[in-house]
C-alpha cells in the first residue's frame, strides 16, 4: 500500500511539473502577445493624437459668445477673431464665451453668415439657441 501511495504521489508530482512547465511556456507566449498588443495600443494612441491635431489645423473652429447685457443676443464667429469686429457689435456686450466647435458642425444658416459676413448675430431665447446641427 505504501508503494502504491508513493507511486501515486510521484505521478501527481510529475503531472504538476508538466502542467507548470506548460503554463510557463504559455505565460511566456502570453507575455509576448500582451507586450505586442500594448506596443500597438501606444502606436494607435500617438496616431490618434496626431490626427486630432491635424483636424484642428485643417478644420476651422468657431466660438459662441453670449451678451451679458442682453441674454438673448448671441454671436458666432471664427475662433479668435472677436477683436476684429466693428464697435457696434463689440459694444453689445460684455460678452461671455460659451462654446467652441468645428464650423462644419454649425447649422447651415450660421455657416452661410460666417462665410458672407464673418459672423452671425443671433437673437433668441437661451433655451432655444443651439448653433450646431
Amino acid at each position: 500500500m505504501a508503494d502504491s501511495l508513493a507511486e501515486t504521489i510521484a505521478k501527481r508530482e510529475a503531472e504538476v511539473d508538466a502542467v507548470e512547465e506548460d503554463l510557463s511556456l504559455h505565460r511566456d507566449t502570453l507575455q509576448d502577445r500582451v507586450a505586442a498588443k500594448l506596443h500597438r495600443v501606444g502606436e494607435l494612441q500617438r496616431e490618434l493624437v496626431d490626427l486630432k491635431v491635424e483636424r484642428q489645423l485643417v478644420s476651422p473652429q468657431y466660438q459662441t459668445l453670449r451678451s451679458l447685457s442682453d441674454n438673448h443676443v448671441y454671436l458666432i464667429c471664427l475662433d479668435g477673431e472677436f477683436e476684429e469686429f466693428p464697435d457696434y457689435i463689440r459694444h453689445q456686450g460684455p460678452w461671455q464665451g460659451m462654446q467652441r466647435g468645428e464650423i462644419e458642425l454649425l447649422k447651415p444658416e450660421y455657416r452661410l453668415a460666417l462665410a458672407r459676413d464673418g459672423y452671425a448675430l443671433v437673437t433668441c431665447e437661451r433655451a432655444v439657441f443651439k448653433p450646431e446641427v
